[in-house]
């Protein structure tokens, strides 16, 4: 049984296996569906055609807003420090000529302004990724699901079924092929 924390990320596994216990060469799906249980009686549903696109990380004052120019998790380490003398405009566009790979740029505020002596981080960026994914190399039968902190919070506590569903498409035919899986999930509060 597979076990998620309420409010913590959770990667895991599924194993598609057939009914002699061998994988199911999954090379030829073109869509995988799960369904889990929520606390206020609906489904979560993930999706293989959903990808969560990256985010940006951020810096958000009272006068000011910054982000960085590339999205993802490589934004969080930016640590941006102001002497109190220099203006917003000029503390980024040195920033961004130290650090070619890793820039920021004013979203909102007046770039004149001169910030009071501090050190602010960027933060908030997330990586893009896939809800749902089959894993290399397809023939081994392995479904990647992952959940977000925001996802599991939203779930049920207790044992919960998890439905997968496999869609292989046409088969030549003309019928279409679907493999529902059930698989038992249990949730907890975090701890």
């Amino acid at each position: 049984m597979i076990t998620v924390f309420q409010g913590e990320d959770k990667i895991f596994t599924l194993k598609v296996r057939n009914e002699k216990g061998d994988p199911v060469d999954l090379t030829e799906v073109s869509d995988i569906k799960v369904q889990l249980a929520k606390s206020i009686g609906n489904f979560l549903e993930l999706s293989s055609s959903n990808i969560t696109p990256a985010k940006h990380a951020t810096y958000v004052a009272e006068t000011f807003t910054l982000i960085a120019v590339t999205s993802g998790v490589e934004g969080n380490s930016i640590s941006l420090s102001f002497d109190g003398v220099t203006s917003l405009e000029d503390t980024v566009i040195a920033w961004n000529a130290a650090n070619p790979t890793s820039q920021i740029a004013i979203q909102e505020g007046d770039p004149t302004q001169i910030p009071s002596i501090s050190t602010i981080n960027l933060s908030g960026g997330e990586n893009e990724y896939w809800q749902v994914q089959v894993q290399d190399p397809a023939v081994l039968g392995l479904v990647q699901v992952y959940l977000t902190d925001r996802d599991t919070q939203q779930l049920q506590t207790g044992e919960i079924n998890l439905l997968l569903t496999l869609d292989f498409g046409t088969h030549q035919a003309g019928m279409r092929r679907m493999v529902k899986l059930q698989r038992a999930l249990d949730v907890q509060h975090y701890r």
